[in-house]
């Protein structure tokens, strides 16, 4: 498939991988490259987002290969009328055509049944109370939205990146949608994190029942699932490191440097490489630590492990020194 031909190229298909939660992490950055350049390239990548969120909720079936074929030859024609800064919006509009078809657009279609957004692709950690008093923090990157009729008769959200709740008790229940992944929850503190390194969910306290593919799971305190191909896997952690990103109040109780790549990687959306990693066997950090930003983390590991530490284009390595 070709590449959208405008000023600032992206292949649609790598889009839709990355929304459907099937981009690999080379695909996923290069998305992330292309989000970070515009306002307009944020501004597309929702537009398609809702619409194939539409699609979902209504059960439709997109061709959107063939789709959006019709759109990069309604794309060629407004190039040659004019070339300026409309460009963009001419293309968003005719990927909402294409993909959400004569229903999207119908009499019929009531202005409620739209996505509210709340937190848009994040430029650093947010933090957003819900209509029913629930509290929200979104890490650097990630997005919230929620129906208009919130807690009328259900609790549910559709989220990205990296997402920590504290879910007010309520009547209904609370139901959370990242990519893949569905939390079903009645009242818990908790993260999902669904972005370019993995999908997971970790339980702070009370406990969820997390769905992805056709299997369910129940998730108690300290205990986090990774969505591993098309399968689920629980495993024991300290839960407080997995949110540690709100604030960057670390308080680490012997964490060895497994436990601390897999923490980095879920935190900061990192590519992990940790070089002769036996020479840091028997090396676990223990104790209160702040930690703020990427340029933090580099300056601890390096003290801490007395380690040689790079972080360049969504990769850290760390190696002994």
């Amino acid at each position: 498939m070709e590449p959208i031909s405008h000023s600032d190229n992206i292949d649609y298909q790598l889009l839709v991988n990355v929304l459907d939660g099937v981009a690999t992490p080379a695909e996923a950055a290069e998305v992330e490259e292309w989000l970070k350049r515009s306002a307009a390239n944020r501004e597309l990548y929702f537009k398609i987002k809702d619409i194939l969120d539409y699609q979902r909720l209504s059960g439709q079936e997109v061709d959107t290969a063939a789709g959006w074929e019709l759109v990069q030859v309604k794309m060629a024609a407004q190039r040659r009328r004019k070339r300026n800064v409309l460009m963009k919006y001419a293309a968003a509009a005719a990927v909402l055509l294409v993909l959400a078809g004569a229903w999207y657009f119908s009499k019929d279609r009531q202005p409620a049944t739209g996505l509210q957004e709340v937190v848009r692709y994040a430029e650093a950690v947010q933090k957003a109370t819900l209509p029913d008093g629930t509290n929200v923090w979104v890490n650097k990157g990630g997005s919230l939205r929620y129906r208009p009729d919130f807690g009328q008769q259900d609790r549910e959200i559709w989220v990205t990146g990296t997402v920590y709740f504290e879910v007010a008790k309520g009547a209904q229940p609370f139901l959370v949608h990242a990519d893949s992944v569905n939390v079903q929850v009645l009242g818990t503190s908790f993260t999902v994190q669904a972005n370019r390194t993995e999908a997971s969910v970790t339980v702070n306290s009370g406990k969820v029942k997390a769905g992805y593919g056709s299997e369910e799971m129940v998730v108690n305190p300290n205990e986090r699932v990774l969505m591993a191909g098309r399968h689920m896997q629980k495993q024991r952690v300290n839960a407080r490191l997995f949110s540690a990103w709100r604030d960057g109040e670390y308080f680490f109780e012997k964490t060895d440097i497994d436990e601390l790549e897999t923490v980095i990687r879920s935190n900061y959306g990192l590519e992990v490489t940790v070089k002769n990693k036996t020479k840091f066997k028997g090396s676990a950090l223990s104790g209160q630590l702040k930690i703020e930003g990427e340029d933090a983390l580099m300056l601890v590991l390096e003290s801490t492990l007395d380690a040689n530490v790079t972080i360049r284009q969504g990769k850290i390595i760390i190696q002994p020194k």
